[in-house]
């Protein structure tokens, strides 16, 4: 008969998000589904505080711990979000007892000889990595030169390849992958405020009358606005062009989502969905 340590192993081994559970935080619908699903290449589009670089954490943290002699890297735009992430793999990996084998700022070793680097977003800070699970964190805000770069690390791996980030404008390679305009095969996951549970609504009443509704909309709810505006708006033509679906935060497909929401900002002139 199994022990309660060996049962405890397996559930957290064949469920991701006892990690956050273990932690003592509530994972969003969002969040399960991407941890549990594992998918090879996934674009995530949040709205602020929705918890990105914690779920890259339990994400990174996960893959490491069940398989040994891995590699992650988790890139962020700044040396400071690199370091807070790798903070974050610390707390999961405390809370469920995993002791580290080597522990520096922006790196972490794990007795199964798995380590888990987070580097900022320069081209030459990554090269020279093999990982099989890459973590891009606020991908709009990296460079395309970043993005080329990050690509050939996968090439001999295989590697998983997971992107989350607020909009940052139609511009950028994020922008080019979530619309259609890049490689095919990407799980496209949005999740605005409204599928975030700690968000309240007395918060949101606040931002609304702080910023634009253009900037709103970035912020919390999703759209990637144009930079200029013409006959046709750019999410509408990307959206009727790309076939796949985009998932809400409750995992549910919505493949026309983008289109409509962005089809009422243009028919009302606002930036607001």
């Amino acid at each position: 008969m199994a022990s309660v340590a060996q049962l405890d192993r397996l559930l957290l081994r064949r469920d991701p998000a006892v990690l956050m559970r273990r932690a003592g935080m509530t994972p969003d619908g969002w969040q399960q589904v991407l941890l549990r699903r594992r998918p090879h290449r996934a674009l995530v589009t949040t709205s602020r505080q929705s918890g990105k670089s914690t779920t890259a954490a339990a994400m990174g943290l996960h893959r490491a711990h069940t398989t040994p002699r891995t590699t992650v890297v988790a890139v962020s735009p700044t040396q400071r979000q690199s370091a807070l992430l790798i903070s974050r793999v610390k707390v999961f990996a405390e809370a469920v007892g995993i002791t580290l084998a080597k522990d520096n700022a922006l790196s972490v070793e794990l007795p199964n000889r798995s380590v888990i680097y987070a580097l900022p977003g320069s081209p030459d800070t990554v090269r020279g990595y093999s990982p099989e699970l890459l973590l891009i964190d606020e991908a709009a805000y990296t460079t395309p030169q970043l993005y080329t770069a990050c690509l050939p690390m996968l090439a001999a791996t295989g590697g998983d390849l997971i992107a989350v980030s607020t909009p940052n404008g139609q511009q950028g390679w994020f922008w080019a992958e979530w619309s259609g305009q890049g490689a095919p095969g990407w799980l496209r996951i949005e999740v605005p405020y409204t599928q975030i549970a700690r968000i309240s609504g007395e918060f949101i009443i606040g931002q609304r009358a702080s910023m634009s509704a253009e900037r709103f909309a970035a912020e919390y709810e999703c759209v990637f606005n144009a930079a200029t505006t013409g006959l046709f708006n750019p999410a509408d033509l990307a959206a009727a062009l790309r076939d796949d679906p985009v998932l809400d935060g409750s995992g549910l497909p919505d493949p026309r989502e983008i289109m409509r929401r962005n089809r009422a900002r243009h028919t009302t002139g606002t930036g607001a969905a």
